[in-house]
Order: C-alpha cells, then sequence, then structure tokens
C-alpha cells in the first residue's frame, strides 16, 4: 500500500461515491463546483467536481470494502492495512510537512496536529462534465457592419484655365492649453509615481490589518474548508 494506490482507488470511488472515508485519517468529500466567470467576465468555465479534506473519524468504509475486494481479503483485514498505512501517512506528514498524492493533491502538516490538504486544480471527478471546455466571449460578437459598396465612378473636372492661384492660408497659432501641455514622458514619471505611492499604501493597510485584524487576512487568504481546519 502507498499514495499511488491511495490515490488510484479513492479517483476510482470519487466517479459514483459523495465521500469516501479512510480509517484513522479522515474523509475525502466530493463538492460540485458550479459555471463560473473568470477573465474579467469574458470566459465561462464549467461546472465541476473537487475534493475536500475532513480530518478525524469516519463511519464511511467504501475505501476498505473496495480494497478487500480489489485484494480478496476479509473485510477486518482491509480495515487493519489501511488503518496501519494511514498512521505511517500521518506521521511522514507531520515529519516531513508536505507529502504529495500523485493525481490528488498536497497533504501539509499544520499547528496543532492539523492536516491541510490542498486539491490538484487540474482534478476533476465529474463525469457529466465530460468535455466541457470553457468558452470565451471575446471572439463570439457577431459582425455586424455592413458589405461594403462600390463606390460610384466619378470623372474628372479639369479646373479653369483663368483662375488665379490662391493665396495659401496662415497655419493656425496654437492654443494657449495646447502650449503649456505636459510632455508625455513627464505624464508617464507622474502616473509611475502614482502608482507606487498607491501600492506603498495597499502594502501599510494590509501589514495593519494583518496586525490588528488577523481574522480578516485569514478570510482572504483561506477558504471556508481550510479555515474550519485552521480554527477546529
Amino acid at each position: 500500500m502507498d499514495v499511488k494506490l491511495l490515490s488510484k482507488m479513492v479517483l476510482e470511488l470519487a466517479v459514483d461515491h459523495d465521500e469516501i472515508g479512510m480509517p484513522g485519517f479522515g474523509s475525502f468529500k466530493a463538492e460540485i463546483v458550479p459555471a463560473f466567470f473568470s477573465d474579467k467576465g469574458y470566459t465561462i468555465n464549467p461546472p465541476f467536481r473537487r475534493l475536500a479534506f475532513s480530518q478525524g473519524e469516519t463511519a464511511d468504509a467504501s475505501l476498505v470494502d473496495f480494497y478487500a475486494a480489489q485484494n480478496g481479503i476479509k473485510k477486518e483485514d482491509s480495515q487493519s492495512i489501511l488503518e496501519s498505512f494511514f498512521k505511517d501517512l500521518t506521521k511522514q506528514i507531520v515529519e516531513t510537512k508536505d507529502v504529495r498524492v500523485p493525481g490528488l493533491g498536497r497533504f501539509r502538516a499544520m499547528s496543532g496536529g492539523k492536516l491541510l490538504f490542498v486539491c490538484d486544480p487540474e482534478l476533476n471527478v465529474y463525469p457529466d462534465g465530460f468535455g466541457l471546455e470553457p468558452i470565451s466571449l471575446r471572439n463570439t460578437r457577431p459582425d455586424s457592419s455592413p458589405d461594403p459598396q462600390p463606390s460610384p465612378r466619378v470623372e474628372p473636372v479639369s479646373a479653369p484655365a483663368s483662375a488665379p492661384a490662391s493665396e495659401p492660408e496662415p497655419a493656425p497659432a496654437p492654443a494657449a492649453g495646447q502650449a503649456d501641455a505636459p510632455h508625455p514622458r513627464r505624464r508617464a514619471l507622474v502616473a509611475v509615481l502614482v502608482i507606487l505611492a498607491v501600492l506603498l499604501l495597499a502594502a501599510a493597510a494590509l501589514r495593519l490589518m494583518g496586525t490588528y485584524f488577523p481574522e480578516l487576512i485569514d478570510k482572504i487568504l483561506y477558504t471556508p474548508e481550510e479555515l474550519q481546519i485552521l480554527y477546529r
């Protein structure tokens, strides 16, 4: 029993199970994420199904039954083998602080003996969504411009021979506001200075929020599932 076999069994079970219990370790729960917008609203992403980890005891025995059926052993023996494996896995996570499960994600050790699972961003255990691709709205607008019409043919007209040459008109003087307009480089420098000032203010604000409002920073950096694990 190793992490590769664990990943293979979990991926197979996740297709038909909403919860996959791991004796003495915790459980995976499959959650459907509805379709959502990205790229500033120009891309529609299809729904998908991801795994969330919950630490602690679980009554679900789907993994125990699956391992017993795959290896032709009794359920009691399967339970004992899996408990021993997850005990060693927990010890490895605590010692190394980070253990990767190929195809699923990573387990990380938190303070107080808590475990955090970071799901692989490419993981999708949603058979009903097979073949669905993101839709971009940038190039889907119909071309409403009319077809170009051929311009009518115009016969050239010769100027009268006796017409005197007209005097060239003097170029208009530049407006007062245009003479005092700032140089483009100066405007760019001012813009850069303004951006730097905004970034410094934002960094100072985040530092103050981290000092006086740490719970607000946690809500920004972690998902609700991760916050439940951190504050449990």
